[in-house]
């Protein structure tokens, strides 16, 4: 349930409130893949390409088999210019 008021307001550009609803989720669950990619992309909205990559290898490293965190992944490193990981 938070996570979905967290991606709910991340949509509306309500970006301190989501982080704050995901970081509670993280106080419980710290493994949270959902989370990680959640702040990955918060990250990525203001401008902080390396902790967004950062956050979302984390959500890769928790979920692996999830295709989107894999591609989104995927996509940071091709702009941070480190293509042999994108790869």
């Amino acid at each position: 349930m938070l996570l979905g008021q967290a991606e709910q307001l991340r949509h509306a550009g309500r970006l301190q409130e989501s982080e704050q609803l995901c970081q509670r989720v993280l106080a419980v669950d710290r493994n949270n893949s959902a989370c990680h990619q959640i702040l990955s992309l918060l990250a990525l909205k203001v401008g902080k390409l390396p902790l967004a990559a950062e956050l979302m290898a984390k959500a890769v490293q928790f979920d692996p088999e999830v295709a989107t965190y894999r591609r989104n992944l995927c996509e940071m490193y091709r702009r941070l210019g480190q293509l042999d990981q994108a790869v």
